[in-house]
């Protein structure tokens, strides 16, 4: 049986640079935040009831105590969790041989092209350009580890995922 996947996850190209150059440290993410932030305002997150070394944060609706009944209260989980490692997924190409195969049947040592690193110049070798959605983890060549994860309300009253991380080598080298 294989091992637990790694997750991935996505960036702009610039956002990209600048984490390779040691320039950003931080993200901020809606995933698991859905519920919450249709009325943002009327949540309040408390601390003292969450665990975010175990992904948990509490969200207290109207100010309610958890004393008043389940349905003031809701627990969230973010997709990312302090102290997990995750590959950064960008636009990749290989070979143009390889242009119609899926990922999962691209050899993992086969020559990868990365999209930010793009002049412009056509290779004769270089295939498409394939969406960083589908990167495999062993086409990956940066990878962060998540050092805080936790709730904050952003723009607009908007709760997001405060995600702080630095860059690392590949885990596994």
């Amino acid at each position: 049986m294989k091992g637990r996947e790694m997750k991935g996850i996505l960036f702009k190209p610039d956002m990209i640079k600048a984490i390779a150059e040691g320039r950003k440290t931080q993200t901020r993410r809606l995933d698991g935040l859905k519920e919450i932030n249709k009325e943002p305002n009327a949540w309040t997150y408390h601390p003292g009831c969450s665990f975010p070394k175990l992904g948990r944060f509490t969200f207290w609706f109207d100010n309610q105590k958890p004393y008043h009944g389940e349905t003031g209260v809701t627990v969230c989980k973010p997709r990312y969790r302090i102290g997990e490692v995750v590959y950064i997924k960008e636009a990749w190409a290989t070979y143009i041989q390889d242009d119609s195969l899926k990922p999962s049947q691209i050899p993992e040592h086969y020559r990868i092209w990365y999209k930010t690193d793009d002049s412009g110049e056509l290779s004769k070798y270089r295939g498409k350009w394939r969406s960083p959605l589908f990167m495999p983890e062993w086409a990956a060549r940066y990878f962060i580890k998540l050092l805080d994860v936790r709730p904050e309300s952003w723009s607009h009253n908007d709760w997001v995922w405060r995600i702080e991380f630095q860059r690392i080598t590949h885990p596994g080298k």
